[in-house]
């Protein structure tokens, strides 16, 4: 199961540096496998607790950066689709799954980061989150079972 999780966010990471976009059938493939390893490995009730509250955690964040955004713009700018693409919340919501929230928050600013690096280092306006991030998301689960 976690090999079959980890060449479903490998392919991910290949659409999205590639196309920069994601596939919808790659996403709900990468929703069916991080929800039964997350059952598998940790419980459904544990699995349910973590996904609910890094949920939380995630609308939170989403919230505080709309507020942050229409402050710095002094108008109104939908962050969704003109900062952050529906596929990269997406695969945020599904690895929600996969982690405890002291974790998952981890996996976000450690991806950011890793985000802002690309950026950096290649220049490019755009940043291929789900495809940077992939990579951070595969060394956490590795550190997890180690």
């Amino acid at each position: 199961m976690a090999l079959l999780l980890m060449i479903t966010v490998l392919m991910l990471a290949l659409d999205d540096f590639k196309t920069r976009s994601v596939s919808v059938l790659e996403l709900f493939l990468y929703g069916i496998c991080a929800f039964l390893f997350s059952f598998v490995k940790r419980g459904g009730m544990t699995a349910l607790y973590n996904a609910g509250a890094n949920l939380t955690a995630l609308g939170m964040m989403l919230l505080f950066l709309q507020i942050y955004v229409n402050i710095r713009r002094k108008q109104h700018t939908p962050i969704l689709d003109n900062g952050i693409g529906i596929g990269d919340v997406i695969y945020l919501s599904v690895s929600s799954l996969l982690f405890t929230l002291q974790t998952y928050c981890w996996f976000i600013v450690v991806s950011c980061l890793a985000g802002l690096l690309y950026r950096l280092l290649r220049g490019d306006k755009v940043i291929p989150f789900v495809g940077v991030s992939s990579p951070v998301l595969i060394m956490m689960l590795i550190a997890q079972w180690i």
